[in-house]
Parts: C-alpha cells; sequence; structure tokens
C-alpha cells in the first residue's frame, strides 16, 4: 500500500507516517529512506522506489513537500506514474504535501488519489483541539479534574507537536496536579497575548487591547520589550499583506516567510480590508513610542497606553 499524506498539520502527518512504518515493522525487517523533493528530484525518488531492497525484507521511502500534486508545477512525473500502475510490493511510498488541498486538475493528482491511500491533516479547529487534548490526557494517564483539563485547553496551541510535548511535560510530574503547578509547567505563552493585542487593536478593540497590556504588565513584562515583539508581529503583518496583494496565496507565503501556514491563514484574516499603509503607520507610532521611552521624553508605561489610544486613530 502506497501512502498520499497532505495537509497544514505537520504534527499530525509525522505521527501518521510513524504509524504506518511502525506497523510495517512489527512484521517485517524496515529500511527507510526520506527525500525532500525541495533538494532532489521526483525521478531520483521514484529510482530508489522502483528498486528491491537489498538489505531487509521492506523499504520505505517518504518523499517530503510533493508540492507538485498541489499548486506548483508538476514537471516529469512519468516514472511515477509508471510506479503507481505496477507498484513494487516490497515497497511503500509516502507522498507528503504541505498544502490545504491538491489540485484535483491534475491527471498525476487523479492517479495518486486512485492508486494511494490518500488522507487530509487540516489545522485542527478549537473543538477537535479539545478532543485531542482530552484523548491524549487519557492516554498519559494524567489525573486531572475538569477545571484543569478546561485550562490545559485553553493554554496549548492548535499545534499537535506543541499539544503532545507539553502534555508529555505534565504525565512526568510526579505528584498531583493542581492549579498552581499547572500553571507553572504550561505558562500563557506571552506571543498568544501579544497576537490577541494586536487583533483587538486592529478591530479598534481598545478596551480589550488596554485589559491585555494590563494583564501582561501585572507579570512584569517590560513595555521596551513588548514593543518589540508588537513590531515583529506588525512587521510580519505587513509582509503578509503585501504579499497577498501581489496574489500569492497562503501556502506560497508560509515557504515565502518560512511561517507556519496557521500563523497566515490567522494574519490573512486580521488584515482583511487593512492597507499595508495603515500597518506601516502602526509601526511608526511603535517607533515613536520605543524613541519616547529611550530619550527619556515618557514613562514606559505612558508611553505605551499613549500607542494604543493613538493607534485607534490609525485604524480609523
Amino acid at each position: 500500500m502506497n501512502y498520499f499524506l497532505y495537509g497544514l498539520e505537520q504534527g499530525r502527518i509525522n505521527q501518521k507516517i510513524q504509524s504506518i512504518i511502525q506497523d510495517i515493522q512489527k512484521d517485517h525487517e524496515c529500511d527507510i529512506i526520506t527525500y525532500n523533493l525541495q533538494n532532489t528530484s521526483l525521478n531520483e525518488v521514484m529510482q530508489e522506489a522502483m528498486t528491491a531492497p537489498f538489505f531487509a525484507e521492506r523499504k520505505v521511502i517518504v518523499a517530503a513537500n510533493a508540492q507538485f500534486l498541489g499548486t506548483d508545477s508538476q514537471g516529469d512525473t512519468s516514472l511515477l506514474e509508471s510506479f503507481l500502475n505496477h507498484p513494487l510490493l516490497e515497497n511503500t511510498l509516502i507522498l507528503v504535501g504541505n498544502f490545504e488541498k491538491p489540485d484535483a486538475r491534475k491527471k498525476i493528482v487523479k492517479l495518486v488519489q486512485s492508486t494511494c491511500h490518500a488522507i487530509s491533516f487540516g489545522i485542527l479547529n478549537e473543538q477537535e483541539k479539545r478532543t485531542y487534548i482530552l484523548n491524549k490526557i487519557r492516554e498519559l494517564k494524567i489525573k486531572a479534574n475538569d477545571q484543569l483539563k478546561n485550562m490545559m485547553a485553553e493554554r496549548l496551541p492548535l499545534d499537535v507537536r506543541v499539544i503532545d510535548e507539553q502534555l508529555t511535560k505534565c504525565a512526568l510530574y510526579p505528584d498531583e496536579l493542581n492549579e498552581e503547578i499547572l500553571s507553572l509547567l504550561l505558562p500563557r505563552p506571552l506571543d498568544d497575548d501579544i497576537f490577541k493585542m494586536i487583533e483587538s487593536i486592529l478591530k479598534g478593540k481598545t478596551k480589550t487591547a488596554f485589559q491585555l497590556y494590563q494583564d501582561m504588565i501585572a507579570l512584569n513584562n517590560d513595555p521596551i520589550y513588548l514593543i518589540a515583539v508588537m513590531a515583529t508581529s506588525i512587521r510580519f503583518y505587513y509582509q503578509v499583506k503585501v504579499l497577498s496583494l501581489r496574489g500569492l496565496g497562503e501556502e506560497t507565503i508560509a515557504r515565502e516567510l518560512k511561517a507556519h501556514p496557521y500563523r497566515v491563514k490567522l494574519t490573512l484574516r486580521n488584515v482583511f480590508g487593512l492597507s499595508a499603509d495603515t500597518l506601516l503607520q502602526l509601526l511608526d507610532e511603535l517607533a515613536n513610542c520605543d524613541q519616547a521611552i529611550k530619550n527619556g521624553i515618557l514613562p514606559k508605561n505612558l508611553a505605551f497606553e499613549l500607542f494604543l489610544i493613538h493607534s485607534q486613530g490609525v485604524i480609523r
């Protein structure tokens, strides 16, 4: 059986690859060979797939970044077509695409989907994330009441890889978990709060932005540090906006900026209806805020609060 795994949730794709390999290794000695199609030609990969294993009973060939099955140009796929029509039963080919949907108009995509076990791995939504977390808690035998489970779901991101790492850390804690311990093991990510603050600013929700700022100050976060992180985030927003105006899609922007596709998706949603000039003006306001603090013109907290107020004039 050959496989076609695609989607934006790389963590779940990696889990599936490991599961496939483990299933084969239960009954057979197996060689694992991994290729990156951004660095290796498809024909070279297929020559490997069409060669019988030498030192083991079975061979698994993982071909990552099979973007030609999405919107990228496909090049020569004749060897792949030959292999799919006449597969070598000792070998298992796993094609992996980092895109939301394959391009169903392509002949090669139709052949791949008809001859391989195709599985989609989309980004988790909030409900799917919660279900995944609850299942992982049971799997790891973490003792937690409903309040702690809700806390985990609130603090963990939509990234399966990070969820697995953090819950494994919780499972290793030797004593019984409580809210205080969980707060130390799973601190609320500062980037999440800054993301929410920027989102509030862009939507004109000044009161919410102030509340988030006050929460971060209460946790001893320095306004100068917040300014630096916000500037980096808004600069990313600007880059995404400019690339989207050039007609680039989410997946291409993510590759261009080397960013997680879900982050690009959220950013595009937040900058919809905003101009690139508006985002540049926000960066200018942050720069003015930073200079006012460093030149001793204004106290740190007052300078940042004035930025939040001035930002509303920029958005309007």
